[in-house]
């Protein structure tokens, strides 16, 4: 199990740079921002600390995944761990990384033997409640990406074809969500739950550290985000496959979309950043990518 520990200080290159392709820089780049200024007016830098889950929510987690004290195989510093008897299921809570992590074998259906119960998508945002109080999350502590909704839906489709008709099969719906801090989502992180049939839980997988404030900085404003991405401080996403590469010291104009505020895990830290939905006009057409710039001015507290 991997055990947070505090530090004082971020790497010189910020986490949302690894892993990234900069953008050159060009003085005379025309950026237009389009984008609300929907920034906080002060955002932290957090230690990650370990989690030692209530008793209470350990109780919870246990009766969500249908498990008593005696299927408990391991109990020390690190967290606790619960095994069904005949080793398909495990449900393991760790105090270190502040994870809960619940697995189930996969059940192979077919035409005559079809999920049952499994709630409809109309009635997960109950269950997703439910769930997550019982864990102890706050809906005020959960996001979408882009803040459109707090969770997020999908469903595998099995379809039987038996003779002339089609039948379809939904083995279980997953809801997704985001850790949000100080209103801003921890961006690469999905967490998520399945619920399958009968609103049975059929998987876990969350990671929730307590966090720690380190330092306070204020967010600097769209005119600097500007001069940031003229000043090639900033870094890029993948480029559509249709599209190619971009002659990027030769684009006409960056069309600032869309603004989000965010936080990306560094190591054992969280790390403020802006998120940016871009449109590049490469003179032969538009280019929809995203990108990641500076929220903070280091220098600045």
């Amino acid at each position: 199990m991997h055990i947070f520990c505090a530090t004082a200080a971020f790497a010189q290159s910020p986490p949302w740079k690894a892993n990234n392709e900069a953008v050159p820089a060009r003085p005379d780049l025309d950026v237009r921002w389009e984008a609300p200024r929907d920034f906080p007016r002060k955002v932290w830098t957090y230690d990650l600390l370990p989690n030692n889950f209530s008793p209470k929510i350990i109780s919870n987690a246990m009766m969500l995944c249908l498990f008593t004290g005696k299927d408990k195989i391991e109990d020390n510093t690190n967290g606790i761990t619960f095994e069904s008897a005949d080793h398909s299921r495990t449900l393991s809570i760790s105090f270190s990384s502040g994870g809960i992590e619940y697995e189930t074998p996969e059940i192979r259906y077919s035409p005559t033997n079809l999920a049952i119960g499994v709630p409809a998508t109309n009635q997960l945002p109950e269950v997703a409640k439910n769930v997550l109080s019982k864990l102890h999350i706050s809906m005020s502590d959960i996001t979408g990406w882009r803040g459109t909704s707090k969770i997020d839906f999908s469903e595998p489709l099995t379809l039987f074809y038996v003779g002339n008709v089609t039948i379809t099969n939904v083995p279980y719906r997953t809801v997704y969500f985001r850790r949000s801090v100080d209103g801003m989502p921890i961006a690469h992180h999905f967490y998520r739950f399945n619920v399958g049939e009968h609103g049975q839980i059929s998987k876990i997988s969350i990671a929730w550290p307590n966090l720690k404030r380190i330092k306070s900085y204020r967010t600097v404003s769209p005119k600097d985000v500007i001069s940031f991405l003229r000043k090639g401080e900033a870094v890029r996403g993948p480029v559509p496959t249709n599209v190619g590469d971009i002659d990027w010291p030769n684009i006409k104009s960056l069309t600032i979309k869309m603004a989000v505020p965010s936080y990306q895990v560094n190591g054992n830290q969280l790390y403020p950043f802006l998120f940016l939905d871009a449109l590049v006009d490469t003179g032969k057409g538009s280019v929809a990518i995203g990108m990641s710039c500076p929220i903070i001015d280091e220098t600045k507290p």
